[in-house]
Formats: structure tokens, sequence, C-alpha cells
């Protein structure tokens, strides 16, 4: 978006004041003037952006004569720009993801217990096919065993087998989402093959949302096979994001107000529980305002982590912990919670070893449940920051976890999207209904739960932890998450 030059006179009468940006965008300012006549403002910005933007906001003051002051006009100059934009969606992707329609529950209240129970993860299962001599694809057949409260993604190898194999060894993701189909097939480029060979596929990982059957099976080459096609029928494209009720909050990196308590309009660097978390393995100390965690940078707030030139003991349990984590947290802020909404982040993630990003909803009183968006586990050898996704739900009561639906092993490819988390931005959004709890990359659906967690209240954090040993350097890469801005919507 090129920059835009705008002049916005101001009365003496505080209120809301709106003109158009172009065609479409209103700006809305509440100015407040003290001390009659000194060029002294104090100047609410409460722009409301249009979904496709994200950018930043320069207000430029300037006191007219003293006839203008006396009438209590002031001129502003706005300035809107885009400094650089979102990592793009594959237009593939984009133009066959479907706009979010109702859907029936698939489970009723009773398979969730109030939050302390979900339905158990299906299987997915592999079967064996007939091909015919001379075929260039090899197509088997992927099942899961009964309806899923969630998305599954199952990872597919297609390998060499019996006398014949792929053109390239390759492992595809093939996703069943609640509501598909319960099989599906899937396939891959073979050289040409004669009969009495076959070709090998294989469940290479535990699949995500799931756990793994029959975990083998073949393309066997015959002299004529019967005529069978891919399956496709009834599975559905991915959800494009909507939000779910009214905007309440929006707020770019250089607009988010921070300090060490929290409060209306206003966020925590504390947990809601204290600064350290040990139970989860953690070595690093949340640190207040004041251990430099926080920088302002271009309009954009950025969370680091680093080691601490000395540790810090004050947690609750009195250890020293050698590192800083950060977060922000809007347990005391309630502009930002809700039963029924969605919220969205736009961040940049780090990169370095053992750092622990995340994106989350907590309940307004204890815990569990627990939402997680986005998760980064820096702290596991294989962890790649910029393709690997994960997302979690924690269900129990009263303090006592009962179940967990991890997936951690999706990738950004396997929805269309660039491998870029760690050197881009993107968008993370939530939408959480009475139903079902949706969670999108970039505006695609990439998981989607039942919702077993039906009234609570949530709230928002983003985090950066460190889970390190505590002789380690932490020093490579970034541990830095940036955050651009954060918009929340409430239904309820």
């Amino acid at each position: 978006m090129p920059p835009v030059a705008l002049t916005v006179s101001m009365w003496r009468r505080a209120g809301i004041h709106r003109l158009p940006l172009g065609s479409k965008s209103p700006l809305a300012f509440h100015a407040v003037k003290h001390y009659a006549c000194r060029g002294n403002y104090r100047l609410i910005l409460s722009w409301v952006p249009p979904l496709d933007f994200i950018g930043h906001v320069m207000l430029k003051f300037m006191l007219l004569s003293a006839p203008a002051c006396a009438a209590g006009i002031a001129v502003f100059n706005v300035m809107l720009w885009q400094p650089s934009p979102l990592a793009p969606r594959p237009a593939t992707d984009n133009e066959a993801a479907a706009p979010i329609t109702a859907e029936p529950a698939l489970f009723g209240p009773e398979a969730f217990a109030g939050g302390s129970r979900y339905p158990s993860p299906v299987k997915v299962n592999l079967g064996n096919t007939q091909i015919s001599a001379g075929e260039r694809e090899a197509r088997i057949s992927v099942s899961i065993s009964g309806p899923t409260a969630n998305t599954v993604v199952a990872y597919v190898r297609c390998t060499w087998g019996d006398g014949a194999g792929p053109i390239r060894d390759q492992t595809k993701s093939v996703i069943f989402r609640p509501g598909d189909p319960l099989a599906r097939s899937v396939a891959c480029a073979i050289r040409p093959a004669k009969s009495g060979t076959s070709v090998r596929f294989v469940q290479s990982n535990v699949p995500d949302g799931a756990e793994r059957g029959i975990a083998e099976a073949s393309a066997i080459v015959v002299a004529r096979a019967p005529q069978e096609g891919a399956t496709r029928t009834g599975f559905r494209q991915p959800f494009r994001f909507q939000p779910f009720g009214e905007l309440v909050y929006a707020a770019d990196g250089a607009a988010l107000q921070v300090n060490d308590v929290g409060g209306p309009q206003t966020w925590s660097t504390s947990l809601f529980h204290g600064r350290v978390q040990p139970s989860n393995g953690e070595t690093g100390f949340y640190g207040e305002w004041a251990l430099g965690g926080f920088q302002r940078r271009q309009g954009e707030l950025v969370m680091t982590t680093r080691r601490l030139e000395k540790p810090v003991s004050r947690g609750f349990d009195g250890k020293p912990y050698p590192f800083l984590s950060v977060a922000l947290s809007a347990h005391k802020m309630p502009e930002a919670q809700f039963r029924y909404g969605s919220v969205e982040w736009v961040v940049r993630m780090p990169n370095r070893r053992h750092s622990w990003p995340a994106l989350w909803l907590l309940p307004e009183q204890g815990w569990p449940p627990e939402i997680d968006v986005y998760e980064g586990f820096g702290y596991n050898s294989d962890w790649n920051f910029s393709s690997h996704l994960s997302t979690n739900l924690h269900g129990g009561k009263s303090g006592q976890r009962t179940f967990t639906r991890l997936m951690m092993r999706m990738e950004m490819g396997d929805f269309g999207l660039r491998n870029t988390l760690d050197t881009e931005f993107h968008s993370f959004q939530a939408r959480v209904e009475p139903g079902w709890i949706t969670i999108f990359v970039d505006g695609i659906e990439t998981v989607r739960y039942a919702n077993p967690f039906q009234g609570t209240k949530w709230y928002p954090l983003m985090t950066v932890a460190v889970k390190a040993p505590p002789n380690s350097a932490y020093d490579d890469g970034s541990g830095a998450m940036e955050i651009r801005s954060v918009r929340i919507w409430r239904q309820e």
C-alpha cells in the first residue's frame, strides 16, 4: 500500500470522528485536549482495519495558529503503510479453500464429560490394491476406523517393494477432517512394472490426531487389474478463516500496551500463576519489562529470550533460572476474553534451539483446559522452525489433566503453505464455536477439533519459553518472536 497522507481536524469537544480511507477503511480518533492552547493532546487511536490490512499507523501532530487554537482546532497528519506483506498463500489452496459452513455435531455432550474426556483416537489403516502391468501410477487404500472428533493427518511413504518402486521415494500427507468419508486412496508415480511385482507403502510416522493401525500395504502388479479410480468423493476442502463474533480488540506491535501486572487494555509480562513453570522442565524465568525482553521495532513488538548475565531466583520455587523467557498474557485484560469468538496473531517465529514459542488460550479460572494454537518444540532435536506445526487440546478438571490430542508432525507444505515461519510473518488464527475449535495458518484451516469445553471463558497468551540445559550458551539463531498485530473477536 503506498503512503496516503490525510488531514484530520479535531475539535475541543471529545468524540469519535470518522473519515474514509480511499473507498473503504474508516479511521476513528478520540482526541482529548489538555492545557488549553498549549498543544498537549492525548490521542487515542481507535482504528478498525479491514481484514486484509496488516500495517502501521503514524500520527504527526501540528498545532495551528493562535486563533485556531482558541477555537480548539488542531491538525493531525495521518500516514498508513504496509511495510512488508505476509507470506503469500499458494493460489491453488486459496482457490480451493471453502467458506465456513455449519456442520452437525458428531458427538454428544456425554462424549466429553464436561471437558474431562475426549473420544478415543481412531486408527489409520492401509489396504492392499491391484494395478495392471505397465501402469505408471500405484495407489492403495487409506482408511480410518470410525468417525473422528478431530482432524487426522496420516503420513504414507511410497517406496520400493518387490521388484517395483516409485520414480521418487516420497511421503505424502493424507488428511481426514471431521465428517469426511472413512476411506480414500493415495497414489505415487512409478516406473512401468511387470506382473508379479509390487510397490510398497508404509506409514512412515505415527499419524497426527490418530493411532497407527495397519502400517504397511502393497500395490500388487497383475496382468489386468479391476478398474478402480482414486477415492475423493465427499471430502471437503479446508475452510477459509472467517472471524466469529464482533471485533473487540485490535493493536499492532507498536500499540500493544504492556506492563508487569496487566489490566484493562494491558497485557501482563507474567503468567497468571507466576513467572516460572518448573513442572514443564523449563529453565527460563518469565521476566519483567525491566529485564529487557521486550523492544519496539519498526511497528512490531519483539519478545526476546536470552541467557541472563546472572541467574534469577524470584520464582515461587526459589531456584535459580539462568535464562530469560518472555510472556504476554491477557488474564487481567477483559477486552481480550471470550467464551466463543476468534483470535488472530501475526508473528514471525524464533528458530533458536531450546526455545519454545507458543500461541495459546487458557481459561479465566484454573487449569486445564488449554488450547494450543501453535507450539514450536525447539528442545526437540528434529524440530524444524521454518516448517513444522503443532496444536493441542488439554482437558481435565481441578488441576488434573485427563486427555490431550496432540498434532505435532504436520508441516506447512501439508496445507500448501510456504516453509518460512522463522523468516516471514504469518497469521495464526483460532475460531472457538460451541461445537468446534478450528485452527488456521495464513487463513487456511489446518486442524479442527470437536469442542469439549463448551462455556469456558478464554484469554490469549503469547510466550517464548526456554527449555535449555543450564550450561547451554543458548545463542544460536534468533530467540525472538516478533509480534506485528493481534486481533480478537467476541461472539459471547
